[in-house]
């Protein structure tokens, strides 16, 4: 018997926006998440809410690091 598939739930994709917005790469992503990085990247390809948490992420990340002060 082979390994369950990966589901795309409310919580993964809380999960991976969480991740990416610490500033993980794709491959630190997908080992946290517990699938292979050929995965992530097959997932994002056909569920455009899985990318977008990604993007996401890596957005409110990158704000959060380098906003500047006024």
């Amino acid at each position: 018997m082979g390994r369950p598939s990966f589901q795309i739930t409310p919580e993964i994709l809380a999960k991976t926006e969480k991740l990416a917005a610490t500033g993980l790469s794709q491959v630190q992503i997908s080992a946290c998440l517990g699938i292979n990085a050929s995965t992530l990247i097959e997932k994002k390809r056909y569920f455009a809410n899985f990318a977008n948490a990604i993007k996401l992420g890596k957005a409110k990340g990158y704000w959060n690091r380098y906003q500047c002060s006024v």
